[in-house]
């Protein structure tokens, strides 16, 4: 009963997704006539610049990416609203608008050739005022049954996401002799806190027989604005409190939850009790909620509006 139930409220959800996304592809069509490829490729831009809104305000605004208050979300999703309106109105200027007149297969071709342009041009990578800041520094603590390397920090340190930093090692020299070129690449590091004298996991193997009692050095790329578009965006911080149960990690954003408790006997007689949750999060009833509220309020401007 708890997976059907717990499979029943996640499609429920996934459903109210679709439905928000068929909601402009019905609006659209029903009013204009016309089948708007590129549809998809702003709901994607959307949710690139919930990211890059979220990765870029909140920090300055002095916003916890653990456990952001609740104005949090509704700024970043207003913003991400008005982006995608702004670039709804300039497709519908620009492309769709100077062959409204035009045979059907015209605007048909025109909606295919401004959808591939967004997807072409979101794989670029985009990045304006590019710094490095230093994180953390330290000695690279790695032993031969360590794997992935262990940094040991010399001062702590705060990681509230995953994230790419760049990792410069310079080599142990003897007293008098020039340390050789530091030597840099891309890591990934784990999120925590990290008190001084602890050690870090990173998730590249970087030679222990090479970098063995060496320094380092973990910077991040600082930018003032970094538009995450490419192969690889990051993900998107929490945008809204967290509302969890004791016994759930600090992460988790459970509204309610009922554990399923049922018994199940062993082929050596032994009974095993089995404990499955059913659990409904902060995110599935926001988004089903605004799903039911968007699809309504359609419903009224179109049948109940001159």
């Amino acid at each position: 009963m708890a997976d059907f139930l717990q499979t029943l409220v996640i499609t429920i959800t996934i459903g109210s997704l679709y439905a928000l996304i068929a909601l402009g592809y019905t609006m659209v069509y029903g009013i204009l006539k016309l089948i708007n490829f590129a549809h998809s490729d702003v709901v994607v831009l959307g949710a690139w610049s919930s990211l890059t809104a979220a990765t870029f305000l909140l920090p300055r605004l002095g916003v916890s990416e653990l456990n952001p208050p609740w104005w949090a979300g509704a700024m970043v999703l207003a913003l991400s609203m008005a982006i995608c309106g702004l670039l709804g109105l300039t497709i519908e200027r620009l492309a769709y608008k100077p062959i409204r007149k035009a045979p059907r297969l015209n605007a048909l071709i025109t909606a295919m050739g401004v959808s591939l342009l967004l997807q072409n041009a979101g794989q670029l990578q985009y990045t304006l005022l590019s710094g490095i800041t230093e994180v953390a520094h330290g000695t690279i603590a790695a032993r031969d049954d360590i794997d992935p390397e262990k940094l040991k920090l010399n001062q702590p340190l705060t990681l509230a996401r995953d994230g790419h930093y760049m990792l410069q090692i310079t080599s142990a020299t003897p007293p008098g002799v020039p340390p050789a070129t530091p030597i840099e690449r891309i890591v990934t590091a784990e999120p925590g806190q990290y008190a001084a004298g602890e050690t870090i996991s990173i998730a590249d193997s970087i030679g222990k027989s090479q970098a063995r009692g060496a320094r380092f050095t973990l910077n991040t790329r600082s930018t003032a604005l970094k538009l995450p578009f490419g192969k690889m965006p990051d993900r998107v911080p929490n945008l809204m409190p967290i509302v969890t149960k004791s016994h759930e990690p600090a992460t988790a954003n459970v509204l309610w939850q009922h554990d399923f408790v049922s018994q199940q006997t062993q082929p050596d007689g032994t009974v095993r009790t089995l404990t499955k949750p059913l659990k409904i999060e902060l995110v599935q009833v926001v988004i089903v909620g605004t799903a039911l509220l968007l699809m309504f309020g359609l419903q009224m401007l179109i049948y109940h509006t001159r």
